[in-house]
């Protein structure tokens, strides 16, 4: 009796063989998995046998109801719906266009949103940055200071002003994006210190994410003068102020120290961040995804200093320069 089952076990093991072997010319079909029930092969060597080749399946409600009468198993047929469906899966990864896994144009960052079988790129966001009298205490208060709203909208104004004559005309003007465009105009305050803030001059994101846990792709890498590993993505909250700006973050500092080379402008700065999953697959390039699901709501994907006590020069900061590239962008979303 051991001999015979011995015997038999051999059999539908070279049976199993031969059919995947032959199947490496032309992919397993129904008739196949129908002549491997019918000549009795155990259930696990039939679907070993759909996990291991090419396969070409009807899995139509005809094809199934042919299958049931042929005597083909559930877990048969439930392994034929799984080809067929990582099949179409990956067909139409591959159908999809997908954003390169590099850094932005001219030295910019990028992020992808990570979704089902793609990648969509997310828009690159400048913010402004704009000084006020009031205290950094929260940005929730800061969004309703009138003199933080004021400067707001002084900053547009200059960044427009700035663009049109560089370009030789005011259709430059619509090109308002760049950082500090108050960090020069209201350097005049004789008071020794201020609250920066930085804002995006939009009400609310292009772009709204189907889950309230969204994965993303940051690269930062190959920028030229900046190191990427000093810096790490994160998820902030975006805070909107009265007049339809969106809040980063803020700081106090002297107003030397914000001109000078030696600025710890992320030691005391205030934003909404959120606990988040980083997972760094490369120097320059990380996942970034939150701990939990987040609240409905505007967000923003952000570059921060890995040590808070790192030291920026105000120049970059303030002209969107070298490390000031990274800490001024701002990739935003909201959340249903």
């Amino acid at each position: 009796m051991f001999k015979i089952r011995r015997a038999s076990l051999i059999a539908c093991v070279l049976l199993s063989m031969g059919v995947v072997v032959a199947q490496q010319s032309k992919p397993l079909s129904n008739d196949d998995v129908v002549n491997m029930t019918k000549n009795h092969l155990p259930e696990s060597v039939i679907i070993n046998a759909i996990q291991a080749n090419e396969t070409q399946f009807d899995t139509s409600a005809n094809g199934l109801i042919a299958l049931q009468k042929a005597g083909v198993s559930q877990s048969v047929m439930d392994a034929m719906l799984a080809a067929q469906k990582n099949k179409r899966n990956t067909a139409a990864s591959a159908a999809t266009p997908s954003a390169p896994a590099s850094s932005g144009a001219a030295g910019q960052p990028a992020v992808n949103l990570l979704q089902e079988n793609s990648k969509l790129p997310l828009a690159l966001e400048k913010t402004q940055v704009a000084q006020t009298k009031a205290k950094a205490n929260s940005l929730g208060a800061l969004a309703t200071d009138a003199a933080l709203t004021q400067a707001l909208q002084v900053g547009v104004q200059q960044a427009a002003w700035s663009a049109a004559a560089h370009s030789g005309s005011y259709a430059g003007a619509s090109a308002i994006g760049a950082a500090g465009g108050v960090m020069g105009g209201m350097m005049g305050h004789r008071k020794p210190s201020f609250t920066y803030v930085w804002a995006l001059p939009t009400p609310k994101s292009a772009t709204t994410v189907s889950s309230n846990t969204p994965a993303f792709e940051v690269n930062y890498a190959g920028i030229p003068g900046i190191n990427p590993d000093e810096f790490e993505p994160s998820i902030v909250k975006l805070v909107s102020a009265s007049n339809n700006w969106r809040l980063v973050g803020a700081t106090e500092a002297k107003q030397d120290t914000a001109q000078g080379t030696e600025w710890q402008l992320y030691s005391s700065f205030v934003e909404q961040r959120m606990p988040t999953q980083n997972k760094k697959t490369a120097p320059g390039q990380a996942q970034v995804s939150p701990s939990s699901a987040l609240a409905p709501g505007e967000y923003g994907i952000v570059l921060r200093p890995v040590n808070k006590s790192k030291k920026f020069a105000g120049s970059d900061i303030g002209q969107n320069q070298g490390e000031g590239v990274l800490f001024n962008s701002v990739w935003s979303f909201a959340v249903k």
